[in-house]
């Protein structure tokens, strides 16, 4: 057991200090490494794996060799030796030997990897563990289908929110379908397999891939290298990751009192010697079957308090076959340019085909009349050797994955008494499919000969067949994800790395949330007796101390109740001096759990707003969120439901609405004076040759840093507000101080339809104006150009607060240029901004919404700065493939 006498057990051991250990060294693992670092410099990340390493970057596929990719066929023995059965039973067969021969009886003696509580008939036999570094990533077929919507995905997220992740997870993986288009027998098999099958639909498998630009012939395939980029060489010196091989992570160790994770037992396979890594945070990235090996050895397992876990296993069932291209088919290519250019240089070839015409790689997509996934391809990973007189280039791959309904059943187990060749708990499978799953491989393996005898026949020795359980390696469910802690589920939707477990996060520091260290700063606001706001806010960085402090000041309905501050160093803001009839707080733990407080302000660095967020409505305040709301649309979505279902409100601080710019350009597009609009065109330029730095220079897009995030909330926000969602995105984003990789500029094109205006949404770093252009609007009947911002962020800055004289005022000399068609001549006036609003009104009417618990009344809700989330990752996505992206 993990937590038994941890500290005098610990204090035997030698110990090692990271901020993060991870386990495994699969692209998850390598996904997890990449991102902290990226997102929080300095720290230190340790990654251990069982195996070894065998290529020179950490990880890197073995189909990146230039040799295998020459020779396909070299690449099904490379697995051969760091593959291992996961639970092989002893072999009842008797295999004939001499008789002077020593022999016994197998029941009584089992050894090395043979597993004698595993029974033949419920076991998943094919099922491999890959031990080495980069894991199942180093031989993996790199497909990256995606889960149909209705037949096999979880609701536990929407389908907004799939996309998002989808999209997040194509980029990180370089998915692509275009990579083999140019094949000429993948256009042949699919012209061939369209022509026989009516509607059907016959596509590109999408691969995580790269074919290189010069040299096409080559192609790099995903694998933790290149998640882990420069992390991966062997120069790299970066001191914050490194990687350990043929080290067993053979528990995790439990303070028995806090029930935290104070330790991870290593042991060195070479030398035996066992070491202690400390760490801030554990991830445990080893495969769905040996992750609750690991999480059983350490007291974590279905009999201590998770009975979902280890249950609900999943296998798809597979069937495979290998086939001869038609003759017919062969020549029907022959008037290819390319197989003409070829027969030229080979007159001796007969089949005329390019040596380097790559593989077809195509798919028929999953539906409700064929529910099962399909390869047509050549699968290196289960080559079979082709007999002497068949060209390889004549041979193709078919193999079929079909689903499988879980059942608690189906499940994994583990004991103390059991143990394989690593001193690890060995696994034993207790798996069968339903009537329902085996009659769908039926009719999946009917579909798969009919498709395979419209391309060719049969290779001998490689006809159709089912291959055993566990050979399709997509063992799912043992850490399964659920929307309620019911004994069905052992992760939420927030905690879906199967480290994060739902139940044990409350208790063990399991998750990943984020491992920087709190900002130094945090206020709040209370609701006082007589219908008034008390109010807290996490960090009272510029925003707060400028904006947020002094709007709750005249609010009337608010008063100023707590600020956090960890510590105050020089330089620092001291809020007991500042504030000092208010509480000082020195954790947001604190502030969080104080009953007197009724809304939160959340002012921190955008990548903790989530955290905060959802700590805060969990600990029943209301919240208000500084822009931008959150890094992704599917945090903002987890937030919505978690509010709705703590029955709180969330109001995102999108100020600009209140600017007296926009209220002005809202009342001319609103009341017709420019008639339909045809084009709106907004900016945030400025001339700042240096990078900021705070967050908004330091923090990366995906922890919402940058302009895209940080000035493009508050235009987009606008444009939302007068014209809603639009239908398409078109971006780019440029670095045009040329100090990094981070975009500091962009330009989006926003689409709203034949009848609808186009809106251009643009912010530049070097726009060397004396005025900056903000606005020009045109419409039918007229237009309206504004140069310079809002003044009351200046005025806030300079010590004025709403109700003072000139607050919000702008000078005359301001004043934008309003054209208008008059006797069909288009005549110009000057057109000054109306009396503003100003920003208070967000939280008064933030006021009145808490007070009357009525949503429809929050100035901005969380649902609408979610579409606008949404809006900068189609943007995101659009400046990195080039295309326009659709919503």
């Amino acid at each position: 057991m993990g937590s038994v006498d941890v500290h005098t057990e610990m204090g035997r051991q030698n110990s090692q200090y990271y901020d993060v250990l991870i386990v495994g060294s699969g692209p998850i693992g390598a996904v997890y490494a990449r991102t902290l670092i990226d997102a929080n410099k300095g720290i230190s990340v340790l990654m251990v794996e069982v195996g070894d390493q065998r290529s020179k970057l950490i990880g890197d596929h073995h189909k990146n060799n230039a040799v295998v990719q020459k020779d396909i066929s070299r690449f099904g023995s490379t697995v051969n030796g760091v593959s291992h059965l996961l639970s092989e039973p002893p072999d009842a067969a008797t295999q004939p030997l001499d008789p002077d021969s020593l022999a016994y009886p197998q029941s009584e003696f089992v050894w090395k990897n043979q597993n004698a509580k595993q029974l033949l008939h419920n076991n998943l036999p094919a099922a491999p563990a890959i031990r080495e570094v980069g894991g199942t990533g180093a031989y993996w077929s790199c497909v990256t289908p995606e889960q149909h919507p209705e037949i096999e995905r979880s609701d536990i997220f929407s389908h907004e929110e799939w996309k998002v992740l989808y999209d997040r997870a194509r980029a990180l993986f370089n998915t692509t379908d275009t990579a083999f288009d140019a094949s000429i027998r993948q256009q042949l098999i699919k012209k061939t397999l369209r022509r026989a099958n009516g509607n059907r639909e016959f596509v590109s498998l999408p691969l995580a891939c790269q074919r290189n630009k010069k040299n096409p012939d080559y192609i790099k395939w995903t694998s933790t290298a290149s998640i882990l980029g420069d992390l991966a060489e062997p120069k790299y010196d970066g001191g914050d990751f490194e990687l350990k091989a043929q080290r067993c992570c053979t528990r995790l160790i439990i303070d028995a009192d806090s029930k935290r994770v104070v330790g991870a037992e290593l042991k060195n396979l070479v030398t035996n010697e066992v070491v202690i890594a400390e760490a801030k945070k554990y991830v445990i990235c080893a495969g769905a079957t040996l992750t609750t090996g690991l999480l059983f050895n350490s007291g974590i397992h279905h009999d201590s308090g998770y009975p979902a876990l280890g249950r609900y296993l999943t296998e798809q069932t597979m069937a495979w076959c290998q086939v001869v291209i038609q003759k017919s088919l062969v020549e029907s290519v022959w008037d290819d340019p390319r197989c003409k250019g070829h027969s030229k240089n080979f007159p001796k070839d007969p089949l005329r085909i390019p040596f380097n015409d790559p593989y077809p790689m195509i798919t028929t997509p999953i539906s409700k009349e064929y529910p099962w996934h399909t390869q047509i391809q050549r699968d290196p990973f289960r080559v079979s050797p082709v007999p002497n007189k068949i060209d390889s280039r004549l041979i193709v791959d078919l193999q079929f994955f079909g689903y499988v309904k879980p059942t608690r059943d189906n499940c994994v187990e583990f004991s103390s008494d059991n143990l394989d060749v690593f001193g690890m708990p060995r696994p034993v499978f207790q798996y069968q499919i339903g009537e329902d799953d085996a009659a769908r491989a039926r009719d999946m393996m009917k579909d798969m000969v009919k498709l395979a005898l419209e391309i060719g026949d049969f290779v001998p020795g490689c006809e159709p067949k089912y291959l055993p359980p566990g050979a399709a390696q997509h063992i799912c469910g043992t850490t399964r994800a659920g929307k309620k802690d019911d004994g069905t589920s052992i992760v939420d939707r927030t905690l879906l790395c199967l480290v994060n477990i739902g139940k044990i996060v409350k208790k063990l520091n399991f998750d990943l949330s984020n491992s920087k260290s709190l900002p130094s700063q945090t206020v709040t606001v209370k609701i006082n007796d007589v219908k008034q706001e008390r109010t807290s806010s996490p960090n009272p960085s510029m925003s707060a101390k400028l904006f947020q402090i002094p709007l709750i000041a005249v609010t009337p309905t608010f008063n100023l109740h707590s600020i956090v501050q960890r510590s105050v160093k020089a330089g620092d803001d001291n809020a007991s001096e500042d504030h000092p009839s208010v509480k000082i707080y020195n954790s947001a733990e604190l502030m969080f759990a104080d009953p007197e407080i009724d809304i939160i302000v959340v002012t921190t660095p955008p990548e903790t707003h989530f955290t905060f967020t959802k700590a805060a409505l969990q600990a029943g305040k209301h919240v208000i969120v500084e822009k931008p709301f959150v890094p992704t649309s599917a945090e903002a979505s987890s937030l919505i439901e978690i509010a709705k279902n703590e029955g709180k409100l969330i109001c995102v601080y999108q100020n600009r609405r209140w600017d007296s710019d926009f209220i002005t350009v809202k009342k001319l597009i609103t009341e017709g004076t420019l008639g339909r609009i045809v084009e709106y065109e907004t900016h945030f330029d400025r001339y700042q040759e240096n990078k900021p730095l705070g967050w908004k220079g330091t923090l990366t897009m995906n922890d919402a840093g940058g302009s895209l995030y940080d000035l493009g909330s508050h235009i987009l926000d606008q444009a939302f507000h007068l014209f809603g969602m639009p239908k398409g995105v078109t971006a780019i984003l440029a670095n045009q101080r040329l100090d990094g990789k981070e975009p500091d500029s962009f330009t989006l094109l926003l689409n709203y339809g034949e009848k609808g205006p186009l809106v251009t949404a643009k912010a530049a770093t070097l726009s060397t104006e004396e005025e900056q252009l903000r606005y020009w609007i045109r419409g039918s009947k007229g237009s309206f150009k504004k140069f310079h911002l809002d003044v009351q962020e200046d005025q806030l800055r300079n010590g004025l607060k709403p109700g003072d004289d000139v607050f919000g005022i702008e000078p005359e000399n301001r004043a934008g240029k309003l054209v208008v068609v008059t006797n069909g001549k288009p005549s110009a006036r000057t057109f000054k901004n109306i009396a503003p609003e100003t920003y208070s009104v967000l939280y008064q009417g933030f006021a009145d919404a808490v007070a009357s618990k009525n949503e429809d009344l929050v100035p901005v809700k969380a649902s609408e700065a979610m579409k606008v989330i949404r809006i900068i990752e189609a943007a995101r996505e659009s400046a990195t493939t080039g295309k326009t992206v659709v919503l």
